[in-house]
């Protein structure tokens, strides 16, 4: 399962994120996390592109706590619900997401 994660900004904690993204991976999720594509050297119209890109490849979305502090995440949102993708805002929503399509 590929899931995008957003919401990355200068208040996000990178211990809990780092926790995460071990527990995502320990899931069996394959993780696409922009902010380590190093999409800084990109404007800021391939930026979006790229990452709009990124989450049409995706079935799940996953919304970090401090995504409402981010205008790159509040449009990913927006291009998630238009393209009708899985939206979860905690791990135990994606347990649980897993189980149910696994059933």
């Amino acid at each position: 399962m590929i899931i995008y994660i957003s919401g990355i900004n200068h208040e996000t904690d990178m211990c809990a994120l780092n926790q995460l993204k071990i527990d995502l991976l320990d899931l069996g999720c394959t993780l696409i996390i922009p902010e380590e594509k190093e999409l800084d050297k990109l404007t800021w119209s391939e930026n979006i592109s790229l990452r709009l890109s990124f989450i049409n490849s995706c079935r799940i979305i996953y919304m970090l706590p401090s995504w409402r502090e981010s205008l790159i995440a509040r449009i990913e949102l927006t291009a998630a619900m238009d393209t009708e993708k899985l939206l979860c805002f905690s791990l135990k929503e994606i347990k649980d997401l897993i189980t149910t399509l696994d059933s």
